[in-house]
């Protein structure tokens, strides 16, 4: 009897140790010579780069430089990139792709060359996003990008006016989808990350996703998946945004930003000279832009937290009540806020003094926030920006080029793109305002020219996209910062970016904060964003299972439905559910593909139900993506509809804990189901019964021993039952007479 279970042991043992290796399919011949031209070759053109992660030695392949379009329109990189895939990256889920922009002050971005530098160490606990995602093992690519600021070219063209930065990330994003098969990472897990112009790029990419009004501009450049029609077969709709102090909405930022500081600007002549200082017609113009803001907000129809309509009213109380919550969030992790009177940390000159924060530093809480003080003193740790803010060439009040060179034609510097900022335009020649066009606002914009500069900021805005009305496929997670001592744009600005994502149904997971104390800047929290980021790949990563097949099957027929199976790694058995219709009859239930066999198949408690048991024939399986792998085969008995109801998955995984696992089944109808699974000592393969097939498991560890990469899953499931070092002979007979005494009994 035991020769005849050991050899039946062997041949088990050899099938359970057969290792699938992964097959990276090239992609098939694409249909668009285009597509052809941008087709990434995993095995050359990279250098290997030898860092330091959190005190591990790590090489890190550099590919690049990539021009990710068939078409640049400059030799210059803006529309290059650098593809950077530490070993510890995966093909699918698993392992995300970083997508760094640059576009601060919404300026043109050469590709940047040096993201991971040979040599260097990186620490993940640290400010370093570059640290956070190798220490992930997400591949990173860092692109170059088009927008103002960039000289003419050859023909004398302004090519870096708006959406320029928004399409050349697009292209990048449809590069990598195109190449995902042969790419680490996976393209639908890319986040995109900036700050300032950058963190408003990256807004708008996320919000944007496969929005048909950039295909015209992307099949210009030749970017992937666009047909010169305008047709698309690829996406470039993304997984998250790591979005710091957004400078967006700029087609209304002069409002919000006029409304905001309307209180803190003084009139001339003034011992300083901040901008805070106006003329009379500075304030003149504070005062119409804050008024047109209130009309603006409430025209958003955004709703808060608790179903408010967002207005001025309700903007302010918002914003308040942000500055609170962060305080009291770092009173308990820095312990660092003043009571009124005091001095805020690493402080000097008049702005050190807390005049406007109420905290009670006995129960840690804010007591109050003095709304006028806060801006007031954040007017004095930083001058405030001109009045207008982001659109004012041309304009009769002081000002510089800023942002307005994102609006105009190819051939034109460029054209004010607000309504104040143009019937307030007085400089002669520049084809901007009534004194050149004649035009108002009201009428330029009915121009073919005027109409394509409102599209031009439409297309840079992401509340634009967010709009569930919008054509457009948001990215689902986002996290968005903006400091508590941030001047550059307004608060309510970052506000109606976190109600847009927060009201859209495409997006599942938003978080905001008004960072403490932080001035412009980004990366002051990579270790939170990263660890939020490890959550919500969690989140998407989960099992789930899907079901389908006829609803009506005519009599004497038969009826095919299919199980598939996704993100549902490393598994030994595995108890699939199903419940039918009386008008069926089960015939038979058949595996697809080669990784999973069928174990059993047992009526269920319940009439008209199975329970399929399936094996997995590769211990190591992790099925990135959705995979079909049973057929259910019935046969009509009655005439009428029949159905088939998928019940649910149970699964046993290893490396859970040696008493048991806790299982979340994400089902097609969306709920979640959550139990915990407790085994017995000897229950190796976490099936719920102590037999024969536990000893098969504990055999698949033969000669494992201490130090190998296997010992973990070893120790999970106890599988060292005398504890010295190694799976051996002596373990075996162990647990074979174990198990046997327990049949016997």
């Amino acid at each position: 009897m035991k020769k005849k279970f050991l050899a039946f042991l062997l041949v088990v043992v050899m099938a359970l140790s057969i290792g699938i290796a992964p097959v990276y399919a090239a992609p098939g011949d694409p249909v668009d010579p285009e597509d052809a031209a941008l087709a990434f070759n995993p095995d050359t053109g990279y250098t290997t780069l030898n860092v330091t992660v959190d005190g591990k030695a790590l090489t890190v392949k550099k590919y690049g430089p990539i021009v990710y379009v068939a078409n640049p329109v400059s030799s210059v990189g803006y529309q290059s990139m650098y593809v950077y895939v530490p070993e510890t990256a995966v093909n699918g889920i698993r392992s995300g792709i970083q997508l760094v922009v640059g576009n601060s002050g919404w300026n043109a971005t050469s590709v940047p060359t040096n993201t991971v530098q040979n040599g260097s160490t990186y620490n993940s606990t640290t400010n370093n996003a570059t640290a956070a995602a190798l220490a992930a093992g997400h591949v990173i690519a860092a692109i170059g990008t088009r927008s103002r600021s960039i000289a003419v070219n050859a023909n004398g063209e302004y090519w870096g006016h708006a959406p320029a930065c928004v399409v050349d990330s697009k292209a990048a994003i449809r590069y990598l989808k195109l190449n995902d098969a042969v790419m680490a990472g996976s393209a639908e897990r890319i986040f995109i990350t900036g700050t300032s112009g950058g963190g408003a790029l990256s807004a708008a990419v996320a919000a944007s996703g496969n929005s048909p009004d950039y295909y015209p501009l992307l099949a210009q450049i030749g970017a992937a998946g666009i047909a010169s029609d305008g047709s698309s077969t690829l996406t470039d709709d993304i997984f998250a945004t790591i979005a710091y102090c957004a400078i967006t909405d700029l087609g209304n930022a002069d409002l919000a930003y006029a409304w905001q500081y309307q209180n803190q600007r003084t009139l001339a002549p003034a011992t300083t000279a901040k901008p805070s200082v106006l003329t009379q017609a500075g304030l003149d113009a504070t005062d119409e832009l804050a008024e047109n803001y209130a009309t603006y907000l409430r025209g958003l129809g955004l709703r808060t937290e608790n179903g408010s309509l967002l207005t001025v009213t309700t903007m302010k109380q918002a914003i308040i009540d942000q500055v609170a919550r962060e305080v009291e969030e770092s009173w308990v992790e820095f312990g660092n806020v003043p009571a009124l009177g005091g001095t805020f940390p690493s402080g000097s000159g008049a702005w050190a003094v807390n005049d406007w924060l109420d905290f009670d530093q006995a129960s840690g809480t804010v007591n109050g926030v003095d709304y006028d003080k806060y801006l007031s003193w954040l007017a004095r740790k930083q001058a405030l920006k001109t009045t207008p803010a982001f659109d004012n060439v041309g304009t009769s009040l002081p000002s510089g080029q800023n942002e307005t060179n994102l609006g105009g034609a190819v051939g034109v510097a460029y054209r004010n793109f607000t309504e104040w900022s143009w019937n307030n335009n007085i400089l002669s020649g520049d084809g901007s305002g009534p004194d050149d066009t004649g035009l108002s606002w009201a009428q330029y914009i009915t121009t073919a020219e005027g109409a394509a500069v409102v599209q031009q900021i439409k297309m840079i805005n992401p509340l634009a996209y967010l709009k569930d009305s919008a054509d457009a496929d948001s990215a689902p997670y986002w996290y968005i910062r903006h400091g508590m001592a941030d001047r550059d744009t307004a608060f309510a600005v970052e506000l109606e970016l976190y109600y847009a994502a927060l009201n859209s149904s495409d997006v599942k997971d938003v978080n905001f904060e008004l960072a403490w104390l932080q001035a412009h800047s980004g990366n002051y929290d990579v270790p939170e964003a990263y660890a939020w980021l490890a959550g919500v790949f969690a989140e998407a990563n989960a099992t789930y299972a899907t079901f389908s097949g006829p609803t009506e099957v005519p009599a004497g027929t038969t009826a095919e439905y299919t199980v598939g199976l996704g993100r549902f790694a490393n598994f030994a058995l595995a108890n699939i559910e199903i419940a039918y219709d009386g008008n069926l009859s089960f015939d038979s239930a058949q595996v697809i593909g080669d990784k999973f066999v069928i174990y059993e198949v047992k009526d269920g408690t319940a009439a008209n139900t199975k329970i399929i048991t399936i094996a997995s024939l590769d211990p190591e399986y992790l099925n990135d993506g959705q995979e079909d792998i049973l057929k259910l085969i019935f046969t009509a008995t009655e005439a009428g509809s029949a159905s088939v109801t998928f019940v649910g998955i149970d699964g046993y995984e290893y490396g859970a804990g040696n008493n048991g696992i806790s299982i979340n089944v994400a089902l097609p109808d969306a709920t979640t189901i959550s139990t915990t699974v407790t085994y017995d000592p000897l229950d190796f393969n976490r099936d719920g019964v102590v037999n024969l097939l536990d000893l098969i498991k504990a055999q698949s560890y033969y000669n494992v021993a201490s130090g190998d990469p296997k010992w973990s899953e070893v120790v999970t499931l106890g599988v060292d039952v005398n504890g010295d070092g190694i799976v051996d002979l002596a373990d075996l007979i162990e647990i074979y007479t174990a198990i046997s005494a327990r049949l016997a009994a």
